[in-house]
Order: structure tokens, then sequence, then C-alpha cells
């Protein structure tokens, strides 16, 4: 017979097998979403590099007019950092810019100002794809089909997902020419480890623009690395070698990160390099610099009290620019940018900073 003592051993230990098997469910539980969430990740991952650029195609009605080269050789073009459609208080998260209605009527206004600016080609950075801190809106076709640009190429900087969270962003090529063959750029990154866990975070894509005259033009969009001049440097040398080795005439713009010598905000690497100063002391590229001393007329950030000129339009020849606005807004912490592209006579020299 059973004393009291045996049966409070009895019943301890008939809970103690209960609770060791709640534990080993719970810890197989916790292992299965740990596995689920590994796997989601590295298979992400692993299919990345074949989702790093995309072309796109809307079915958008297209003005016969549209296009200004039609008539004239010239082409309005422009480049504008949108900042995740968080809004232009510099400092904010990409967590802040209100609910999905208040981000999707902010997508709405920058694709009317783009759509009022009358541009042909638009590079936008910090565009989101798929984020869970912006809704999971595809910001880019959002833009697109509401400013009436039919194709679009879109370059992943980050690319990770979990289930049910992912973080896709980068940047953006829009057009109302056709595009072809985007490229992939692969800049130098600080981070090898960086780069396999997230993606490169400061990539490039060039891709090609048929012009109605048969003509093609490459677009480079551009978003350089806040990681130093160095990193910077090298990035546009490799757009350089690009327009080197294809020999046709390329527009390199968008958020460079950098200025040029003699304006606030200058920078050199270790070897005295500058991007900007590199481009400004090619023959072979152009802008429209107001020149020393600075006019800050030309200030791109921030947007709310503009103090730095890193956002840029260069093209080469035989192209060049003219007539180069900075536009007033508040939906981005950046300014955007717009100019307009035309082809520069032979015996007609480049605007330069002194």
């Amino acid at each position: 017979m059973l004393n009291s003592s045996d049966t409070v051993k009895i019943t301890m230990k008939s809970r103690k097998k209960v609770l060791l098997k709640k534990i080993r469910k719970l810890s197989i539980f916790i292992l299965g979403v740990l596995g689920l969430v590994a796997g989601w990740f590295i298979v992400n991952r692993a299919v990345s590099p074949f989702n790093r650029v995309k072309m796109i195609e809307l079915q958008i009605a297209q003005n016969e007019s549209l296009t200004p080269a039609k008539e004239t050789d010239a082409l309005r073009i422009g480049c504008y950092n949108i900042a995740h459609g968080r809004g232009g208080v510099l400092g904010t998260n990409n967590w802040s810019g209100g609910n999905r209605a208040a981000r999707l009527e902010r997508l709405k206004k920058i694709a009317q100002l783009l759509k009022d600016a009358n541009l042909d080609i638009v590079v936008l950075n910090e565009v989101d794809f798929s984020s869970f801190w912006s809704g999971h809106i595809d910001q880019a076709q959002i833009i697109a089909s509401e400013a009436g640009y039919p194709y679009i190429v879109e370059q992943r900087n980050i690319d990770v997902a979990i289930p049910f969270m992912s973080i896709r962003f980068g940047n953006v090529i829009l057009s109302k020419l056709p595009l072809s063959e985007p490229t992939f750029i692969n800049f130098p990154h600080p981070s090898r480890l960086q780069e396999i866990l997230v993606g490169g975070f400061k990539d490039g894509v060039v891709a090609t623009a048929t012009l109605p005259n048969g003509e093609h033009i490459q677009v480079a969009a551009v978003h350089l690395s806040l990681e130093g001049e160095a990193y910077r440097h090298e990035s546009v040398k490799m757009y350089m070698n690009v327009q080197e080795t294809t020999r046709l005439p390329m527009i390199a713009m968008g958020d460079f990160n950098s200025t040029a010598n003699g304006y606030p905000g200058h920078h050199t690497d270790t070897n005295g390099h500058n991007c900007i100063d590199l481009l400004l002391g090619s023959k072979q590229w152009s802008t429209i610099p107001t020149g020393l001393p600075v006019n800050s007329g030309d200030f791109t950030f921030p947007s709310q009290e503009p103090a730095r000129v890193i956002d840029w339009i260069f093209v080469a020849s035989p192209w060049s620019l003219h007539e180069k606005t900075i536009l007033q807004s508040d939906l981005s912490d950046h300014l955007p940018l717009t100019a307009t592209l035309q082809k520069t006579p032979n015996n007609e020299s480049d605007d330069r900073i002194p």
C-alpha cells in the first residue's frame, strides 16, 4: 500500500513528465519557427542575385507628343531621392511618414511633381519595392503609373526577407522611352559580410534608352556610399568605364553623397580623390554648376534648409545639359533636380566649375 509520501512522489514525477513533454513540444516549435525563418532568409538571399535588377513595362496610354526629342533632339531629365516616401523631415526613420494612406498620398504627390516637370527620364533613389516599414508597397510602380512612365528598371540595394517581413529597396529608372539591357554594377563595399547577408547597400544600374530617331543613350542610376570618398570615387570610375567601353553617351544622375571642390561638405580620400572632381576634370563629362563662389540656389540637401549639393546630373558628350532647375518640395529630405538634355555642337565648350 502506498503511503502519502509515495503518492506525492508519484504525482511530482507525473507532473515533471508532463512539464518536460510540454518543454520538448515548445522547443520543437521554436526550432521549427527558427528553421522556417532561417530557411526563408537563406532562400531569399540565394535567389536575390537573379532579382537585383528587374525590368517592368506598364500598360499606359502614351500621348503622341510626350517626347520633345521627336522634334528637337532634346530630353527632359531629372533625379530625386524620395527617402522611402517618409516625407521631408530630416533625421526621421523609415517607419515615419504616417499610415499606408498617408504614404500613398505622398507617392501620388511625388508622381504629380514629376508629371508637372514633364520629364522623359527620371532616376529615383531610396525607393521601396517591398518593405514592411512602408506597407510592402511597390513605390516605383505606383509613381510610374500615376506619372505616366511605362518603362521601369528596378535595382535592389537591400534584399532581405523572412516570413511576413521583407526589406527591399534601391534605385529606379523611370522612362517614357523604351529601356533595354539593364546592367547591374557591383560597387566596392566596406564589408563582404554585409554584402552576403543583406546586399551591397549601395550599388548601381545602367540601362539603354532608345530615342525616337533610333539612337541610344545610357541612363545610370547613381546612389553612392556613405562609407567614405574612396568608395564613391571607385564607384564613379566604374560608371565611367562602362561608358568608355560601350562608347554610348551616358546620363549619370542621382544622389552622389559628394560635392565639388569649394562647395560645403567637400571631402577627399587619403589620396586626395573626390568623385565629383573626377567627373568635372574629365573632358568627356559635363554638368551645369554655377561655378564659384557657391550659389545656394544649387543646394539640394536637406530640403527644409538646403546647405549642400549632393544630387547631381552628369552627361557624356556629345550631349550637354541646359536649364537646370532645383524644384522646391517638402515630399522628401532631398530636393528634386531637373534639366534639359541636348546635343552639344562640336564648337561648344563644356560648362564646368572653374
